[in-house]
């Protein structure tokens, strides 16, 4: 059983019970209605108006698909709204109660923007420890505008990814597409999905006239440690309350065990990134002009 279905005000411990278990058997589960039309009002208006924010966009937005990231270091609305009660009480029993916003990003996914291909976020901020995705439709999310489409299970195992430009796509996208578990997730503005940053998932194209819009947050565990983010670290949540403020340091950073685990993540950012793109810019520089 999830929480497809159920408004928060009806949980009871069973429903709670049920989806811990389908996250951990799916990677994913599904709270319908969680916000009501008047609730969600202020933070789609919100979210959009980073659209037309000259910094707002991501340079990897690709086409009429754009990425608007880390609003909620730019807007208190945004971070009010993702540390609401009913939202922690929602993610908590599955994420634990001492949580922290790595992410996060507003998702425009206009017409004609055409596949964004089968790939996990761990596969992208490339961290060790798996950590949670809360996606929040700010529109209505359907099979013919883009919405979304996972492999349920697939969080059980990473998956190898290759880069293509700026983007991501799993080794084996192909093979996903005729996968047998591959279901489609349709939404409305309210709804709101949890997901493992190791499940698989993917858009096709949007064949409307209209963008489909999503907001999604990436959260981790207090006690886990992300190298390429800089502080302030904003805490969503503490001993299963809301917490919504920014800190300056995280214990984690200093725990032994993290350092060990993410410097291979801290050197390749540190070093290897930075590398990378002087290297580029000098053999861009280089490359005479016709």
């Amino acid at each position: 059983m999830s929480a497809e279905g159920l408004a928060p005000a009806t949980w009871t411990a069973s429903d709670v019970a049920a989806r811990v278990r389908q996250f951990e058997q799916d990677g994913f589960v599904v709270a319908r209605g969680m916000f009501s039309p008047s609730e969600m009002r202020d933070f789609i208006a919100e979210c959009q108006s980073f659209e037309g924010r000259s910094n707002g966009r991501e340079p990897n937005s690709k086409g009429s698909m754009q990425f608007y990231s880390q609003i909620f270091r730019k807007s208190e609305l945004v971070r009010r709204f993702v540390c609401q009660r009913k939202l922690i009480d929602f993610i908590a029993p599955i994420t634990g109660p001492d949580l922290w916003l790595r992410w996060d990003q507003a998702v425009a996914k206009g017409p004609d923007s055409g596949v964004f291909d089968w790939h996990t976020d761990a596969g992208y901020d490339l961290l060790p420890q798996p950590h949670f995705e809360v996606w929040i439709a700010l529109s209505e999310s359907r099979h013919n505008n883009g919405g979304l489409c996972v492999i349920p299970g697939s969080h059980k195992q990473r998956t190898r990814h290759r880069r293509v430009g700026t983007h991501v796509i799993s080794v084996d996208a192909a093979s996903h597409d005729v996968d047998g578990r591959k279901q489609f997730i349709e939404a409305d503005a309210g709804d709101v999905i949890l997901f493992s940053s190791l499940l698989l998932h993917k858009t096709y194209e949007n064949t409307t006239t209209s963008s489909r819009w999503a907001y999604v947050a990436e959260l981790l565990k207090l006690g886990d440690f992300d190298p390429t983010i800089a502080p302030p670290y904003f805490i969503a949540a503490r001993n299963g309350q809301p917490a919504c403020e920014f800190v300056d340091r995280l214990a984690c950073a200093r725990d032994p065990r993290q350092i060990a685990l993410t410097l291979p993540l801290a050197i390749r950012h540190r070093v290897a990134g930075p590398l990378v793109r002087r290297l580029r810019a000098a053999f861009k520089s280089s490359t005479p002009t016709p």
